[in-house]
């Protein structure tokens, strides 16, 4: 799945706009935690409270993107690491 790019006229452009590309995975691995902790028969000790943790990232990525019109870095260089490797 690819990105969704958006033309932004900003301060300082001259009113031409800047083209930013936003990837599928922009915040959405925090929406995922949530809707699992949402769904969940049982929740897990600590679930609350990483369910408020992730609607905290998704507050501070939302400003992060406005401000800078990009995806802050822990979102955008996420990765699953070498465990994902091992299969």
């Amino acid at each position: 799945m690819s990105g969704v790019e958006l033309t932004v006229a900003g301060h300082g452009d001259g009113g031409q706009g800047r083209k930013t590309r936003f990837g599928p995975s922009s915040g959405r691995r925090y929406h995922l935690v949530m809707d699992a902790i949402n769904n969940a028969k049982r929740l897990p000790r600590g679930a609350t409270a990483l369910k408020q943790w992730c609607e905290q990232q998704l507050t501070r990525h939302e400003r992060y993107v406005v401000e800078h019109l990009e995806d802050m870095p822990e979102v955008r260089d996420w990765s699953l690491g070498d465990w994902a490797q091992r299969g």
